[in-house]
């Protein structure tokens, strides 16, 4: 744990000489000429080698209680809108009273895990903005998604449908999200995160609707077609992207 968090410094220490608009060059220089780095070029070294963002942070062990959720649960999942930002309630809300003495274990593991996911929204953020998406090629944000859905499915669920919400107006966060999705997402758990992919559908942002429409070309539900048809696209190339997935779906659903 000492070792990780020398490296979470040096990882602040270097945001923070970027955030100065300074070279990736200048930056190495200047960190080097710092006397109290002596250790720089080590821990450096140390911080490309690591394979990814999940093995960095490296996420603790939690009881996945996702396969025990309620049924009324999930469907507070699939509100047509996304789950409200400043939602205190949500954590208790996951509760899966399924009538045996395991319910405050799984009631403690939800919580648990929400209130670990709920600390790295910040950091996550800041990685997520860093980061390039390209077409089905992971990256770490992707795989640190995919570790946390393995944990606990429907925490990790109803987080990025809460940061999603409070990231509304910046399409650079929103538009990843939805990348993201369309990665991790398989199209069995469409439901859960429908709200992200149909509020991104009607953006006003060029880059919303293409990566919701990336989704929909993963999942490709009757569902994902009918919010296409109810949208009015800004943009021409989007439009055309659009009517090719719309007339796709249209054709293998029988629509």
């Amino acid at each position: 744990m000492h070792q990780h968090n020398n490296i979470y410094q040096q990882l602040a220490d270097i945001q923070q000489l970027i955030n100065k608009n300074m070279s990736w060059m200048s930056t190495l220089e200047t960190m080097k000429n710092q006397s109290w780095k002596n250790n720089f070029d080590a821990a450096y070294t140390k911080i490309l080698n690591y394979p990814s963002l999940a093995e960095l942070y490296r996420i603790p062990s939690f009881s996945d209680s996702s396969a025990f959720i309620r049924q009324d649960v999930e469907d507070n999942i699939k509100e047509d809108s996304p789950i409200p930002a400043n939602s205190s309630s949500r954590p208790d809300s996951l509760i899966s009273a399924i009538g045996t003495t395991s319910d405050d274990e799984i009631k403690f593991a939800n919580e648990k895990f929400m209130q670990f996911l709920d600390c790295q929204t910040k950091n996550f953020l800041k990685t997520l903005s860093w980061t390039d998406f390209e077409d089905g090629i992971d990256n770490d944000i992707t795989r640190l998604v995919s570790e946390y859905i393995e944990q606990n499915r429907y925490v990790t669920y109803c987080w990025l449908n809460k940061i999603f919400n409070g990231n509304r107006t910046t399409p650079s966060i929103t538009s990843r999200l939805l990348r993201t999705l369309a990665m991790v997402v398989n199209e069995t758990d469409y439901e859960y995160m429908l709200s992200m992919v149909t509020c991104g559908v009607a953006s006003q942002h060029p880059e919303d609707q293409e990566a919701a429409i990336m989704v929909i070309e993963k999942w490709r539900t009757k569902e994902c077609l009918e919010a296409m048809q109810n949208t009015t696209f800004g943009s021409d190339w989007i439009k055309e992207y659009a009517d090719q997935v719309i007339t796709e779906l249209k054709n293998e659903l029988g629509v």
